[in-house]
């Protein structure tokens, strides 16, 4: 394969083994400022620490994000910066130094307030040394045979170094082109790690045609790219696309021509970063803003957003597209926001580092969607719609993210670096009824055997097992995982509290409390026919605190507790008098 070399850089080569590499644990969503934050738009971060989600608010913090953006975080996980396709910042949100005027051009004042307006137009990719290189999509305005460029007639690349500026990073090259051509709308940049586990493919569709640009971006100093045919034209639209994490699948799903959405399925080989046997599946007829897609994090999976309906596949069948199932349908949810009432359809997704995959409306919401458990097959992957709320609106933000965490491909001809697909260990946990505990594996770079201790006695061999403790109490439940090349050990505390009941009235030993409703949507009811002066706590499932405070109550009086910002979902409701926990229940929360 002919490649053409593009740039030169001052890249460092700076590797010895592979680190946590826990580039995407923090995600930042947030909103065009021409929207008014005092009417709820703003922005939220997402954490994944641990395999466990946190969500807070960011008060006071103008940051404009519209459908494309970055957060990278160092290899534990610590946030180093952001960006929303136009303007880079620092872990505090300050304009990284050296980035000002950051992929400008003609249009920028006006896209400036908003963020690129394409998706996957930017993407953060380590590339040793402390040292991150920016890939972005140059945004313009124009027309090719009549037909919108989508904003995109280039990709340039930006060299930011973490070791300047005190630690918070200094961009040290900016805005130089790899090539200048007219590139699909949206879906442009889509990366994965070479087959020697260091360096990176990313690929780059050209508008309107069955060419890609592929990029390979290393350490060494070159940033090369080439041009290859496969398949069939792919017209201009509103387009996701992404590789499986295993890295052996190229996939897009297309709102193009007027067609019904399309997905196109290509095998790619990690090695030479060619793509090839390309199949078109057409999954629906939701046109027009539909256009997500995903994969499982097992890449056993694929995931066709459509506007209305999700599709699952199951590409370990030869016949794959004959497994097409219908996983949800749209269940016409509608939010209220400032000056609009908007419908809750889907739109693109990416997969968090807790596994889940998350899912972004076509409009400004609060909302996100949900698949739970996307290795599981059909419904069992347990799609939750609206199933997040945040404290703000948000404008279709989904961020762009190669998978960080894949290793070499151990044996091929390009494996000749040293490095080891050494497991790392991870795993999320959900307690369902009468102290049952489902565990989830989340763990990477090949694992081949698992080993669960429970903290009981009782041990397990499964990947992601149920687990029933005996009695409540606090159980520190370690996974153990190992290959060829080494072991891994993860270990979280499991909170087991009282068996949940069933009933929707809660009965206290020594008085009678009623709480209701149940389920609840915008508040929860305590009544009491003796006074109460103690605390009420409220918990998800993986036991973090959603809600906590002092409850006092006269005979017979009703105290209202808000959860009208809490998502959908079972929480544990806990009433405890004198630091001694009196009852806990089963509290549902619907929207």
């Amino acid at each position: 394969m002919k490649f053409y070399v593009a740039l030169v850089t001052t890249l460092l080569l700076s590797y010895t083994s592979l680190p946590a590499q826990f580039h995407d644990n923090n995600v930042i969503t947030g909103y065009d400022l021409f929207d008014d934050p005092s009417n709820g738009f703003g922005n939220s971060i997402f954490n994944f620490n641990d395999n466990k989600i946190k969500i807070e608010f960011i008060d006071s913090l103008q940051y404009s994000f519209y459908v494309s953006s970055i957060a990278f975080s160092d290899s534990v996980g610590n946030l180093l910066l952001s960006s929303n396709g136009l303007e880079l910042r620092d872990q505090y949100y300050n304009v990284l130094l050296g980035s000002d005027s950051f992929n400008a051009y003609h249009h920028h004042d006006r896209w400036y307030r908003l963020g690129i307006p394409a998706m996957q137009a930017i993407i953060a990719l380590p590339v040793g040394n402390n040292q991150i290189s920016i890939l972005a999509a140059k945004a313009d305005h124009g027309l090719v045979k009549g037909v919108s460029t989508g904003f995109s007639t280039g990709i340039a690349s930006s060299l930011i170094d973490m070791k300047l500026n005190a630690g918070l990073g200094e961009m040290i090259e900016k805005d130089i082109m790899i090539f200048q051509d007219t590139l699909a709308q949206a879906g442009i940049l889509t990366s994965v790690k070479h087959a020697n586990g260091r360096d990176w493919w990313t690929i780059v569709p050209r508008l309107q045609s069955n060419e890609y640009f592929t990029i390979l971006t290393s350490p060494t100093g070159h940033i090369q790219y080439n041009l290859q045919s496969v398949g069939d034209t792919i017209g201009n639209g509103l387009i996701s696309s992404t590789f499986s994490p295993d890295g052996k699948w190229y996939a897009r799903n297309s709102v193009t021509d007027f067609e019904d959405d399309r997905l196109d399925l290509y095998k790619f080989d990690r090695a030479t970063g060619e793509l090839s046997d390309h199949v078109k599946e057409y999954f629906g007829g939701n046109r027009h803003w539909g256009g997500g897609v995903a994969f499982s994090p097992n890449s056993r999976f694929l995931y066709a957003i459509g506007l209305e309906v999700i599709y699952q596949y199951d590409l370990y069948e030869e016949d794959w597209q004959s497994t097409k199932t219908i996983v949800a349908v749209d269940d016409g949810f509608t939010e209220f926001i400032p000056n609009a009432h908007v419908i809750l359809k889907f739109f693109t997704a990416w997969t968090g580092l807790d596994g889940k995959i998350y899912i972004c409306s076509s409009t400004n919401t609060s909302y996100y969607h949900v698949i739970h458990y996307p290795n599981e097959k059909g419904e069992n992957c347990q799609v939750e719609q609206h199933a997040i709320k945040l404290e703000a609106y948000h404008n279709r933000t989904v961020p762009n993210f190669p998978n960080y965490r894949l290793g070499p491909l151990d044996g091929s001809a390009a494996d000749t670096l040293g490095f080891n697909n050494v497991p790392l260990a991870r795993f999320r946990y959900e307690i369902l009824e009468d102290r049952e505990v489902r565990f989830t594996d989340g763990s990477w770079y090949e694992p081949e055997t698992w080993l669960w201790s429970f903290d009981d006695g009782e041990v397990s061999a499964d990947t992601s097992p149920y687990h029933t403790f005996s009695d409540t109490g606090i159980y520190h439940v370690c996974m153990t995982i190992v290959n060829v090349n080494g072991a891994d050990t993860f270990c979280r505390d499991v909170v087991i509290r009282d068996s949940f009941s069933s009933s929707t009235d809660i009965h206290l030993q020594n008085q009678d409390i009623l709480i209701y409703p149940n389920p609840a949507s915008d508040y929860i009811t305590i009544q009491s026919s003796e006074p109460i002066k103690g605390d009420f706590k409220l918990f998800a499932l993986d036991g973090t605190l959603a809600k906590s405070q002092e409850i006092v109550l006269h005979a017979d009086e009703a105290f209202e507790i808000s959860v009208v910002d809490f998502p959908s979902g079972v929480y544990i409701l806990e009433i405890s008098e004198d630091n001694n926990l009196s009852r806990s229940e089963k509290i549902v929360i619907t929207r």
